[in-house]
């Protein structure tokens, strides 16, 4: 075998740098999609160390290792798509920085995802308990009080759309019947909503159309979350009222 270092399998380095330079041409050259997955075989165990790497140094276990074993697994994807052998700089050396660099951005998103959805959470609790309150004018029997509250989460999802409606206005490709009778629904309550009284107008904007939880209106109008909890049931109840009183719309009314 002379000077030649032998490597797994019984080949040598050369042998197997030699095997590479001929994936790099048939992919680069010819657009072989088979020497393109074997170049990704070849070097997916150095994309799982470096998922292992930011994965050890991770701050928290809100993500776990396979989310740093996909973005590493994409990164690479790229790096082989886009490598160019003939710039001189070895494969490894050019993959890591785009690896690193897929899963630093891929964590920024899933951490900023996980965040909203951990807001739309809150915030759908703090409807539900709102609407389910006690108050003065709670129906007297259960089921009536069960009906009320279903109503008053639909109009929390009509109050959604509505407030896509105000960003998108004017975008929608949907002519159908249905469609058309959504969107004047949706425009009918963002022109209530913005009628209530102050207060509660105030309340549903921030709260449906700007997706702020109740504690950060509460601080805003420096009162207790309490306190917003119940002008929002109220600003409900007035818009289920004015509904009622603007045409109908069928929500089991």
């Amino acid at each position: 075998m002379g000077g030649q270092q032998i490597v797994g399998g019984g080949r040598s380095r050369e042998d197997a740098a030699e095997d590479e330079a001929r994936l790099w041409a048939a992919w680069r050259e010819a657009r072989d999609l088979a020497a393109r997955e074997r170049l990704v075989l070849r070097h997916l165990d150095f994309a799982r160390i470096m998922a292992g790497k930011l994965y050890a140094r991770r701050a928290t276990d809100e993500i776990g290792f396979d989310e740093y074993l996909q973005l590493a697994s994409m990164g690479l994807l790229e790096a082989v798509d886009r490598y160019d052998p003939q710039l001189g700089a070895s494969f490894r050396t050019y993959a890591g920085h785009r690896i690193q660099g897929a899963i630093l951005s891929g964590l920024e998103a899933l951490t900023e995802r996980q965040r909203q959805i951990a807001l739309k959470r809150r915030i759908a609790q703090e409807r539900l308990e709102s609407i389910k309150a006690e108050g003065d004018a709670a129906p007297a029997d259960a089921f009536s009080r069960l009906a009320s509250i279903a109503v008053g989460l639909a109009l929390g999802f009509m109050l959604d759309d509505a407030s896509l409606y105000q960003a998108e206005e004017g975008t929608y490709g949907d002519n159908t019947y249905t469609a058309c009778e959504a969107r004047q629904i949706q425009q009918r309550l963002y022109k209530l909503a913005k009628e209530l009284p102050e207060r509660e107008s105030r309340i549903i904007v921030h709260h449906y159309f700007q997706q702020v939880p109740f504690d950060e209106i509460a601080s805003t109008l420096g009162v207790t979350k309490g306190r917003v909890s119940q002008i929002h049931k109220r600003a409900i109840a007035m818009l289920r009222e004015a509904l009622r009183g603007d045409g109908g719309v069928d929500l089991a009314l």
